[in-house]
């Protein structure tokens, strides 16, 4: 949510439309405004398995890769990546771009 309230904010400001007139691909450009609320996220999520195993004793039994994967699967769907891809395609394709 908020990397799609600072899209909103760059395309009101204008700065979208510079950012678009750098000779890099409109997904390069999105993955690099998106990236760093994913890592916030992994940090959140690493500081919230730590809390758990030195406050509660509750330790992660199983693979921790398939754990980081699945966390980035539901950062994805809650950052709805795949949607703003899908818009913002469809915005350059009609020139809006």
């Amino acid at each position: 949510m908020i990397a799609a309230a600072s899209l909103v904010a760059d395309k009101e400001r204008g700065t979208f439309e510079q950012l678009l007139a750098i000779p890099l691909s409109l997904a390069a450009i999105m993955v690099g405004k998106i990236l760093p609320y994913v890592g916030i996220g992994f940090v959140a999520f690493g500081m919230m398995l730590t809390g758990n195993y030195l406050c509660d004793g509750i330790a992660v039994q199983g693979s921790l890769v398939l754990l980081a994967v699945v966390a980035l699967g539901v950062q994805a769907h809650h950052h709805d990546i795949r949607h703003l891809f899908f818009r913002l395609g469809a915005q350059r394709a009609r020139g809006e771009y």
